[in-house]
């Protein structure tokens, strides 16, 4: 090796060892270099793109220099939160109380960490500490708004004599999860009867004689009420009759009647009060257990009997020269009508199509309609009832193996598929190695297979390596540049140790040179193009895969530029320079429609609207005045005055409103 050689090598290793050393001094003094408002930006940017751990370890550093820093410690709050690391959350709030007793971020997260730790009582006396510490009015609202999601959840107000009913305290959290919460519970007075507790959340009221108590329950600062009403009998089950009515033209008249039985099974008289959802009908008389109605307008509707909170519904439908068409569902899922009618003349056609969420799939018609087209076509004869039958698809597992040395690539990541879900894997082999077979659930030596999920599937890419070549080795694309490059020295292979000097050595054959192309990619829409081999400049020969993947809310269209086709994972050769385009288009989103209607006075907000599919959409009963909130109806139970929905199908509530006895 001649001088100059190895004061290069020597250079060399100089300059890694030198930059070694200065990588590790930049490493270890960048948090010297960065500002303290610098790392709690770090931390929070961190904190947003879900990398937990390292913001933490920013914000406590931050929290080291500067413990008075509010937003650190909020955010190593929240970091820890998103852990559910909730004892240590509670810990850095407690300090930063103490520190800045009158902050009230301070109180209002930490009001949050007791939630995560169910404690409800904690939450309670957090935010009436922040009240008087601070007398802040956003503390006072998110009391409010605490105190409006603990109520008794008990059926019905209303107990048969020597019958029971079973009350809670429920703690509606901000998720929506409605949370039974232990309390201490206490009876008025025992003159109509006794309360006995069943389980560590649940208590039992037994009525023993006619007349009403008050029962209060408490937990911490928060305290309610509830008034039950023990009567002789109590109706539990309304019949209508008729119980099916069939479409009445209008101004046709109808005679109806409910009939109920008591707790004991035993028939009882009783005065029920009638409302409808829509006015496309007029009744009789508003109270009693006989009643008429007049059909004044086309539509449907719902009759609505109530009685001692208990609720019993008819559906009527309406309808003239032109008929109804009712859909309805078994399973999950939707459907849809085209065009979109209140009603529709004799002998007009229109589309009916079904739509299943995901995991279910749509396997038939009922009703007035047959079969397994979807969309279908039908010809309104009559008024009609149709309905889509849903059922869950199966699912199966697929596990991916490898043997040697290779990569499996596929249109998605999920391992989880619906039963005959068609899956596409390609064996991708890394430089050195062959692909060989596939074993397991499937066999074959083709690169790309398409598997059917109809069972679970265990599928191995082997792999085997390339015979080492007995010639001088060629560099490769991993391998390290050499800047300064030297011929290798070669045997002599002279049998004459002492050649003629004249006859001089041949040339050596030069080896050509590789020749490489470029690869551009972009794409259109929202999305992403992974590639198999890092880099743009390939190899002439080289084959490159390329997989679109769609962002949440957009779907892949097809290939443009030096490629085409409309399969998510394509292979391009690289045999000269290339632009590819990625295609992605917005999903169109689905939306329903949420009605509703009242049962006495007072307004429902928001009265109507329609939502995107998933949306949660709060909804809140108004009474008007001399009015009191009774219970939801409809597509909604419950009776809390502030209620959820999740859109995931057209729904109509109803708020029933009564009228508050005159005192």
């Amino acid at each position: 090796m001649n001088k100059k050689r190895l004061i290069l090598i020597l250079a060399g290793v100089i300059t890694v060892a030198v930059a070694a050393f200065f990588t590790f001094q930049v490493i270890q003094s960048n948090d010297i270099t960065m500002t303290l408002d610098d790392q709690l930006d770090q931390a929070k940017v961190l904190l947003d793109q879900d990398q937990i751990k390292e913001s933490i370890n920013l914000f406590e550093k931050v929290l080291e220099k500067d413990p008075s820093n509010t937003e650190a410690r909020i955010g190593l709050a929240n970091a820890n939160m998103a852990l559910s690391k909730y004892d240590v959350a509670i810990d850095l709030l407690d300090e930063g109380i103490s520190l800045k007793p009158k902050e009230t971020q301070f109180y209002y997260f930490l009001s949050i960490a007791y939630e995560g730790t169910n404690d409800l009582e904690s939450v309670a006396s957090t935010i009436q500490a922040g009240i008087e510490a601070t007398n802040n009015q956003a503390l006072k609202e998110l009391g409010e708004q605490l105190d409006s999601n603990v109520q008794i959840e008990v059926d019905r107000n209303y107990v048969q004599q020597d019958f029971s009913k079973d009350l809670s305290l429920i703690w509606k959290k901000n998720n929506g999860v409605k949370l039974p919460v232990e309390a201490k519970w206490e009876l008025e007075n025992e003159d109509s009867g006794t309360l006995t507790e069943e389980t560590d959340t649940s208590v039992t009221f037994t009525g023993t004689d006619v007349g009403s108590v008050k029962i209060s329950t408490t937990v911490g600062s928060i305290t309610k009420e509830t008034e039950i009403f023990v009567e002789e009998q109590v109706i539990e089950e309304i019949t209508f009759n008729p119980s099916d009515v069939e479409p009445l033209a209008i101004g046709q008249e109808l005679a109806l009647s409910v009939s109920g039985v008591d707790a004991a099974g035993e028939e009882m008289e009783f005065n029920p009060e009638w409302t409808a959802s829509k006015d496309i009908i007029e009744f009789g008389q508003t109270e009693g257990q006989n009643n008429s109605i007049v059909a004044v307008e086309e539509g449907i509707t719902m009759v609505n009997v109530s009685y001692q909170e208990l609720d019993a519904e008819l559906r009527i439908a309406v309808s003239d020269e032109d008929k109804i068409i009712e859909t309805g569902v078994q399973g999950n899922g939707t459907v849809s009508i085209s065009p979109e009618q209140a009603s529709y003349p004799v002998g007009s056609e229109i589309q009916v199509e079904a739509h299943p969420v995901d995991g279910w799939e749509f396997v038939g018609w009922s009703g007035d309609l047959t079969g397994e087209t979807n969309p279908a076509t039908v010809v309104v004869e009559g008024d009609m009832t149709i309905q889509a039958v849903f059922e869950q698809r199966d699912t199966h597992e697929l596990t991916l193996g490898i043997e040697g040395e290779g990569n499996i690539y596929r249109e998605s990541l999920d391992s989880t598929y619906n039963h005959m879900d068609s899956v596409t894997l390609t064996a991708a082999p890394i430089t050195g190695w062959s692909f060989d077979h596939w074993e397991g659930s499937v066999s074959g030596t083709s690169e790309q297979i398409t598997v059917q999920m109809d069972e679970d599937k265990d599928i191995t890419a082997v792999f085997t390596k390339n015979p080492e070549s007995n010639e001088s080795e060629e560099p490769t694309n991993d391998a390290p540049e050499d800047n300064n490059p030297t011929t290798p020295e070669k045997p002599d292979t002279n049998p004459n140790p002492n050649p003629d000097p004249e006859e001089p050595n041949p040339e050596p054959t030069p080896e050509p040179d590789t020749i490489y192309y470029s690869l551009g990619v972009d794409m259109s829409g929202s999305g992403t193009i992974t590639k198999s081999q890092q880099g743009n400049s390939f190899a002439k020969g080289t084959i490159v895969q390329l997989t679109a993947t769609p962002s949440n809310g957009w779907q892949f269209v097809g290939w443009e530029g030096d490629a085409s086709g409309a399969s998510s994972t394509i292979s391009v050769t690289m045999n000269s320079n290339k632009n590819v385009r990625a295609v992605f288009e917005q999903i169109p989103e689905t939306k329903y429609t949420l009605s509703s209607s009242v049962s006495g006075e007072g307004t429902i907000l928001p009265a109507n609207g329609t939502y995107a599919e998933g949306a949660n959409v709060t909804i809140e009963a108004k009474p008007a005045t001399g009015w009191e909130f009774s219970h939801w109806t409809g597509d909604l139970r419950g009776s809390y005055v502030i209620e959820n929905l999740t859109m995931n199908r057209d729904m109509h509530v109803t708020a029933v409103f009564v009228k508050i006895p005159d005192e």
